[in-house]
């Protein structure tokens, strides 16, 4: 029997949702993990690397930070704390989370990581919607009703993105 392209492209489109948004889930587990062994300290941006993809022009630059910090009575410097997320510049200070076993492993701190971790779970969630109605569908029904499931499900996550990210720019005004 030959599929139609919806009846190929939900359950390609469930695995998709479905694996990035396990990724997401366990680099905030990750995350988690790291910062209940950490100790929060202020650092001081020494170096910027930048990162211009070539592939493609509309790509974004990426910026990552190198700090000093004092931790415990030592000092550390030119230590990898990761990519900015916001216009910093090299002397700007930092909040850092250092590693309470590894003194020299930090990630910087950013209030945001909670609602990575729920636009992720949204993204998990309508992966794992997607799989559902795909193998509950037990009769072929028309492309438009099929669509129309994709469109709804693609504007909650739309809507759910722009809820957490409108609710970050309105606390940092």
């Amino acid at each position: 029997m030959y599929k139609t392209r919806a009846q190929t492209l939900f359950p390609v489109m469930a695995i998709v949702f479905i694996i990035i948004g396990m990724m997401g889930i366990i680099s905030s587990i990750h995350d988690n993990q790291f910062i209940r062994n950490s100790t929060l300290v202020t650092g001081t941006i020494t170096h910027i690397d930048v990162y211009r993809p070539k592939s493609s022009a509309r790509s974004s630059p990426t910026y990552t930070a190198y700090v000093e910090y004092e931790y415990e009575g030592s000092f550390y410097e030119n230590i990898c704390a990761g990519h900015l997320q916001k216009d910093q510049e090299v002397g700007d200070s930092l909040s850092i989370y250092v590693n309470n076993d590894n003194p020299s492993r930090v990630l910087i701190a950013y209030s945001s990581r909670s609602n990575a971790t729920i636009f992720t779970a949204a993204i998990f969630v309508a992966g794992i919607l997607i799989g559902v109605l795909v193998l509950l569908k037990k009769k072929y029904q028309p492309n438009i009703e099929q669509a129309a499931i994709i469109t709804s499900i693609t504007r909650a996550i739309t809507d759910t993105k722009n809820l957490i990210f409108s609710s970050k720019s309105e606390r940092n005004l």
